[in-house]
């Protein structure tokens, strides 16, 4: 999972900086830092409910 988010955040990185493109570069720099933290939510979501019990 860490592979898909470090390439989207390239291929947003990588794409031209035109007005554009911005759109398309915000959403692929979205998902790849959504891709990136997904993991870390879970485990948040997963001590809130541990701790809760």
């Amino acid at each position: 999972m860490l592979y898909w988010a470090c390439g989207l955040l390239a291929l947003a990185w990588s794409l031209p900086h035109r007005r554009a493109m911005r759109a398309s570069r915000m959403v692929l720099a979205g998902a790849g830092l959504g891709f990136a933290l997904l993991p870390m939510l879970w485990l948040v979501v997963a001590i809130a409910a541990m701790s809760s019990a």
